[in-house]
C-alpha cells in the first residue's frame, strides 16, 4: 500500500512539474553541441503554419543542425529537415510549415558538430544534454 502511494505521489510531481517548454531527456557529455527548439505555438488547427526555429552551438564548430516530428506517419513533417551550418559555432534557422495533420503530436530537434563521429565522444546535442521535444495539440476546424 504504501508503495502504491509514493508511486502516486511521484506521478503526481512530476506531471504538475512539466510545462510546455521543451523537455531535455539525457545528459551524457556536457562537451557536445547544445540544441534550442522554439515554437511560434504548441496549439494549432490543420492549415495553419507553425514556425519551428533552432539555435545550435559548440566551441568545434556546427556541421548541421535539424528537426523531425513523431509519430513516424505524418507525411512531411517526420522526415528530418536539415540546416546546413558551415562551421558556424552558433547558427540559427527558422522554417515555416504548414501543418496539414489532425493529430497531435512532437517535434524534436539536434545538432551535430564538425568532428562527428568519432567512437566514445559526444558531437551531438543528444549526446550530451539530450534532445528537447516539444508536443503540439492538433485542433479541429
Amino acid at each position: 500500500m504504501v508503495s502504491r502511494v509514493l508511486c502516486l505521489f511521484l506521478t503526481m510531481i512530476l506531471l504538475l512539474s512539466c510545462d510546455s517548454r521543451s523537455e531535455v531527456f539525457n545528459t551524457l557529455d556536457p562537451g557536445a553541441p547544445t540544441i534550442e527548439l522554439d515554437l511560434s505555438t504548441n496549439d494549432i488547427t490543420p492549415g495553419d503554419t507553425l514556425e519551428i526555429t533552432l539555435t545550435g552551438r559548440d566551441d568545434k564548430g556546427l556541421h548541421d543542425i535539424w528537426w523531425f516530428a513523431e509519430p513516424d506517419d505524418l507525411g512531411e513533417l517526420s522526415p528530418a529537415h536539415v540546416y546546413l551550418c558551415e562551421g558556424a559555432l552558433e547558427a540559427t534557422h527558422t522554417w515555416r510549415v504548414q501543418i496539414n495533420v489532425d493529430q497531435n503530436f512532437r517535434i524534436g530537434a539536434n545538432a551535430r558538430d564538425l568532428e562527428y563521429p568519432v567512437p566514445g565522444e559526444a558531437h551531438q546535442a543528444s549526446e550530451g544534454a539530450g534532445t528537447p521535444w516539444e508536443y503540439i495539440r492538433v485542433h479541429s476546424p
